[in-house]
Parts: C-alpha cells; structure tokens; sequence
C-alpha cells in the first residue's frame, strides 16, 4: 500500500529539519572544541597571538598600530590570568572551608561524593591556575 503524499511531505519536512539541527549541533561542536582550547590557553603565545588578532580586526587597527598598542595588550592579558587565578583559588579555598564544615552531617557515601565533585571540580580548573 503506497504512502499518501501528505505523508511523504511531512517525513521528508521532518527529515531535512533533523538534518539541518544536526549540522548545527555538529557545528557547534566544531566551533566550541577549536575555539575554546586557543582563547582559554593561559600564557600561551598562540593564545595571546589569537586574541590580539582578534581584537585587531575588531578595531581594524593598522599593522603600526598592531606593533604599538601589542605590549599593552601583553600586559592586560597577564593581568588578567593573574585575577583569575587568583580568584580560582580563593573560589577553591572557600569550597574546601565550606565542605570541611559539613562533612559531618554527611554519610560516608555523600563525603565520597564530596570528595569526587571537589576534583572534578578542581581538575578543570587548575590549567587556570598554572603559573
């Protein structure tokens, strides 16, 4: 027994929607897994070198201007890996403060828990924090 059209229609509408979603999460992806590795590089020269490009093109800046306004650039860059780390390890300290005054309300298993949310916690962060 063939299919009625309207059928046909609405699976084939269906289908080049899921492919289209598809395409965009795989994008995403893509974008997310090369883009994220070179902006959170931490002190990295192709980090830096990524960013001061970027902001280049931002404020169409001359390559006169590029070499000028580069050691300010350098600079600010450091000075703000400097505050994150910073931050990231006073965010670790108050964590560790706060999970040391409840562990004895929690059971064994939840301390465990504790114990492996805490690293996890702290294992995709401390790239952050190198010095």
């Amino acid at each position: 027994m063939p299919l009625p059209p309207k059928v046909k229609a609405g699976c084939g509408a269906a289908t080049l929607f899921l492919a289209g979603a598809l395409t965009g999460v795989v994008a995403m992806f893509i974008l997310l897994i090369l883009l994220i590795p070179r902006i959170e590089g931490w002190k990295k020269d192709d980090s830096k070198d990524f960013l001061a490009d970027h902001l280049a093109k931002k404020l169409n800046l001359t390559e006169e201007q590029k070499i000028k306004l580069r050691p300010g650039f350098n600079h600010y860059l450091n000075e703000r890996w400097n505050l994150r780390a910073g931050y990231l390890k006073s965010d670790r300290e108050i964590l560790e403060k706060y999970l040391s005054t409840v562990e004895p309300e929690l059971t064994p298993a939840q301390q465990e828990k504790a114990k492996i949310i805490k690293k996890r916690w702290w294992d995709g962060k401390k790239t952050m924090v190198r010095e």
